[in-house]
């Protein structure tokens, strides 16, 4: 599993490598469920 830094610091790579695997990933609605949960986050306190 990646870490959500990585993946953030590191987009393209990460699509590129999920790619080669064969693995189809949607990295944009990764990182975008990212940032809702941290908008929950921030609500929550």
């Amino acid at each position: 599993m990646l870490d959500i830094k990585f993946i953030r610091e590191n987009k393209e790579l990460v699509a590129k490598a999920a790619k080669d695997k064969g693995v189809k990933v949607d990295i944009d609605e990764v990182l975008e469920v990212d940032k809702d949960v941290g908008v929950l986050n921030t609500v929550k306190q």
